[in-house]
């Protein structure tokens, strides 16, 4: 079955987007991998300081680790045996990458999801992100707010605005 057709198509399927954020313990990446300096990524990549960052939403909308949650939601979407798909990456573009797609990688391997991680070279990312040709389902990308302090950014280059879009859907696009 196909399910990039399911889970990438205009209709989202938001119980499987949900079960794989559910999934990744990110207090561990911050803890381990990166030797505990950053906070763990709640909601929306804002951080204090930034034009409309807003704790008590941030803290009330955090994505929570339950990865027994991740599995009822995923098997309640359609796929209680998970399912496979692409991330592909160019190692070094930030902090301990590499080590952070693995780290996802095997949380969402608990729930039945398996990860295949590809590694380019950071000239051929660029390219390949530059013309929205990547041949993969996922890519990693640090979130381009910095030094603007821009949170909506990356909204911008990810939608229907963007030259040759990765993901367009209209219906959204008033809300960016």
């Amino acid at each position: 079955r196909d399910w990039s057709s399911d889970v990438c198509s205009s209709d989202l399927n938001l119980k499987v987007r949900q079960a794989l954020s559910m999934a990744i313990d990110r207090q561990e990446l911050v803890e381990f991998l990166l030797q505990g300096y950053g906070k763990p990524a709640v909601v929306f990549p804002t951080f204090p300081g930034m034009p409309g960052y807003d704790e008590a939403w941030q803290t009330a909308n955090a994505v929570k680790f339950d990865p027994v949650a991740a599995k009822k939601l995923l098997a309640e979407a359609g796929y209680p045996n998970g399912f496979a798909f692409t991330l592909t990456m160019a190692p070094g573009m930030a902090a301990a990458d590499g080590e952070i797609a693995q780290q996802v990688a095997a949380d969402l391997a608990k729930i039945g999801v398996k990860v295949e991680i590809r590694s380019m070279s950071v000239p051929q990312f660029f390219t390949n992100l530059s013309r929205a040709t990547f041949d993969t389902d996922a890519f990693n990308m640090a979130w381009p707010s910095d030094p603007n302090l821009d949170a909506l950014r990356p909204l911008r280059i990810h939608s229907c605005l963007r030259r040759e879009p990765f993901y367009c859907d209209e219906s959204i696009m008033p809300k960016i």
